[in-house]
């Protein structure tokens, strides 16, 4: 799924120069009542944002600022380019004040400035909303609407740098708009709460310069993805549950012509597993099960087998916060020879508060991905690292630092991209 991703709080850490560039975009919305909150996420009431009363509304003003260096600007594997970037971002959130329900509208204009290559400034803007109907105690409905004007990272596995197309890079980043609807519908009776999510999302994409002068044609990469979900979760006793999932995803590409194959496909879901709480130490999920994709065309390959998932936080100490994510499913993929990639993925984070307003974190990723073609092409692995550190001054201020490593490895190409950054953000 491709979805936005409502995170609980009200900050943003600053991008690097490759998070900066991102597919994904993370949208952060009000406190969510989220259980796997760690050291990072927590509600800081002394640093919060003041806001603006509109009525019975919150406005939040905001704008992000970072200086980035970057060691390899188009993660290219070789003529490796190097670069500083100024980064700026504009946003405002408004949110309901409401004692039930939550109508949360944000906004934002994101523009970058290159000190040595002009041709990678880039901006991007994009609004959401989210709406939240508590109907009753047990039951609420929540819907995500979202319009984006964005840039593909360099890094990402589907931008033409380096794929197994055997593109040169394109003289700037790749532009493409992002449009998502989801409504996400729970219930719950007694023991059991059944969750129920449906969403559609659109991508379209810019045609593309190569250095070589010629124009790359992206319209094979336009695409819809249909995403639906049905989750049970049975309560045992204390914080126990059992947990029963069941998606299906269905992408659909505007001009399979242009490739020569149908690369159209249906993904199938299914996993078992468990939710658990100790105490305020462990808290988490962890499912495996199975999944499948069907393709449109005899010609792909289908793919199935073992899929998983976790996601598990462990508060060892008031302070410190280790969390656990894992997951093993099908992607879609930006060739023309692929119709889609079996990623596997395990990430540790750790978290620490040195003090009350000055959080530091470690971020570490694996990911092995296998393109699903018609002849075999061989796997890709993916490894990135982070520390990173958020200082809150005050209610107004506070700065962020990180040092970021990623490096590819395999049939999408090998190289390595070092980003560091240091940001201010500033609430009005």
């Amino acid at each position: 799924m491709r979805r936005r991703v409502w995170i609980a709080g009200l900050t943003l850490p600053l991008a690097t120069a490759t998070a900066a560039q991102a597919q994904t975009q993370v949208v952060v919305g009000p406190a969510s009542g989220d259980p796997l909150l760690g050291v990072a996420d927590r509600p800081r009431p002394d640093y919060s944002p003041i806001g603006g009363r509109l009525g019975s509304f919150f406005l939040y003003p905001r704008v992000d600022a970072s200086v980035q260096y970057t060691d390899n600007l188009r993660g290219t594997p070789t003529d490796q380019i190097s670069d500083e970037i100024l980064d700026v971002r504009p946003s405002v959130d408004l949110v309901s004040g409401w004692s039930r329900n939550l109508l949360d509208l944000r906004a934002y204009y994101d523009h970058s400035f290159h000190a040595h290559t002009s041709s990678e400034n880039y901006s991007q803007f994009g609004a959401a909303a989210l709406t939240r109907l508590d109907f009753a105690r047990d039951t609420r409905l929540q819907i995500n609407a979202s319009a984006d004007r964005l840039i593909e990272s360099r890094t990402d596995i589907n931008s033409p740098n380096g794929t197994i197309n055997g593109y040169d890079p394109t003289i700037s980043p790749v532009r493409y708009t992002n449009l998502d609807l989801s409504a996400n519908l729970s219930k719950r009776f007694n023991r059991l709460t059944v969750i129920g999510d449906a969403g559609v999302n659109r991508q379209t994409f810019d045609n593309a310069t190569l250095l070589s002068g010629q124009t790359l044609d992206q319209t094979f990469r336009n695409n819809t993805v249909f995403d639906t979900y049905l989750e049970g979760r049975y309560l045992l006793g204390g914080a126990t549950s059992i947990i029963a999932h069941v998606d299906r995803s269905q992408i659909d590409y505007d001009n399979n012509a242009v490739v020569g194959f149908n690369r159209n496909s249906v993904s199938y879901t299914a996993q078992l597993g468990v939710g658990l709480q100790i105490s305020q130490l462990v808290k988490g999920d962890i499912r495996v099960g199975y999944f499948t994709q069907n393709n449109r065309d005899p010609r792909f390959l289908d793919s199935s087998g073992i899929g998983f998932s976790a996601n598990v936080v462990y508060n060892i100490t008031p302070t410190t916060t280790i969390r656990v994510y894992a997951e093993r499913s099908v992607e879609p993929s930006g060739s023309i020879v692929t119709s889609g990639n079996v990623r596997s993925t395990g990430a540790l984070t750790v978290e620490h508060e040195l003090l009350r307003n000055l959080v530091v974190t470690g971020y570490a990723r694996y990911s092995s991905i296998d393109p699903q073609t018609t002849v075999n092409l061989g796997t890709a692995q993916e490894y990135e690292g982070r520390l990173g550190a958020t200082y809150y001054l005050s209610r107004r201020f506070r700065f962020n630092a990180s040092l970021d490593h990623y490096s590819r490895r395999g049939v999408f190409g090998s190289f390595d991209v070092n980003n560091a950054s240091l940001g201010v953000a500033v609430t009005l």
